[in-house]
């Protein structure tokens, strides 16, 4: 009795372990807000698929989470308490007219403002280039600039 009680134990322990979620907290600094006009939409993606829907122009649930920030200066800070640990894409759109989306020329280029974690300008970064480790041992901290056409 006294062994099952342990073997049980022994198994049941780490699976314990194993299914909680650590959390940490997440500060994102945005940089280079040239307008107090409409809103600033911050997503955070958590899926390969949901980062090519939004690069495809088409938002949907299956983010991971998103923010709407009211524009004050040109610069944004953001502290988020408790952000569960994992990888993370993360995608900031100026919507200056306020319509609700990022408005793009006829040739699908933006004409507002946008930027994605780990971009520096030029192609755009795949879903792995782009992702940001948020580690539920340490606070995490990102810094996004957001680039307008010209």
């Amino acid at each position: 009795m006294r062994q099952k009680l342990k073997s049980l134990l022994c198994t049941a322990i780490p699976l314990l372990f194993s299914t909680l979620s650590f959390s940490a907290d997440l500060d994102i600094e945005i940089s280079g807000v040239k307008s107090n006009a409409g809103a600033i939409l911050l997503v955070l993606i958590d899926n390969q698929k949901s980062y090519q829907n939004l690069l495809n122009g088409e938002m949907n649930e299956e983010v991971y989470a998103y923010y709407l920030l009211s524009p004050y200066g040109d610069r944004i800070e953001l502290s988020i308490k408790n952000y569960p640990e994992g990888e993370y894409v993360m995608v900031v759109m100026h919507d200056e007219n306020s319509n609700g989306e990022l408005d793009t020329s006829k040739f699908g280029i933006p004409t507002e403002g946008f930027g994605i974690s780990n971009y520096a300008g030029g192609d755009l970064p795949g879903y792995e280039e782009a992702k940001v480790r948020v580690d539920g041992k340490a606070k995490g901290s990102t810094k996004m600039l957001i680039h307008y056409p010209r």
